[in-house]
């Protein structure tokens, strides 16, 4: 008796189909998202985070003594003390995203979207640049922006 088949030619051109997902998704034909080589994307990840950073040494005048912050190896800390939390941005080459975790919303991936030269939210399309002023602002009680957009 024959308990099991495997067909050989099915798993193919499955694994085939998701292989062109992976590759639609991450290396879209439109131009929009995705980067054409690795260094491009370290180009526009480096660029927010050291935008990000630098608004981290501003918060230090409308922050509590709790609040610190610091980067290694393409990962940024930003600790508001135990009562509201600690950010972390990070890097993530291999998807060329952002990943972002956050006390106040959760975890969040980013996309990089060329046609406007903002990292994206890959479930909701919101922008990177947008939720960190918004949350930054609830929680220092007054306007945080940054000099550019990202």
């Amino acid at each position: 008796a024959r308990f099991f088949s495997y067909n050989y030619k099915a798993i193919s051109v499955a694994n085939l189909q998701h292989l062109y997902t992976l590759n639609k998704r991450y290396n879209s034909s439109d131009g929009n998202t995705g980067f054409a080589n690795e260094s491009l994307y370290h180009n526009e990840a480096d660029k927010v985070m050291d935008i990000v950073t630098e608004k981290c040494d501003d918060l230090f005048d409308l922050t509590s003594d709790e609040f610190d912050f610091k980067t290694a190896s393409g990962v940024l800390n930003i600790d508001f003390g135990s009562s509201i939390g600690i950010w972390v941005l990070n890097k993530q080459a291999p998807n060329q995203q952002l990943w972002l975790s956050s006390p106040i919303s959760g975890p969040h991936h980013y996309d990089f979207c060329s046609s406007n030269k903002q990292w994206v939210s890959s479930k909701d399309g919101h922008s990177l640049c947008a939720l960190l002023q918004n949350e930054f602002s609830q929680v220092v009680g007054s306007e945080v922006g940054f000099d550019e957009d990202f």
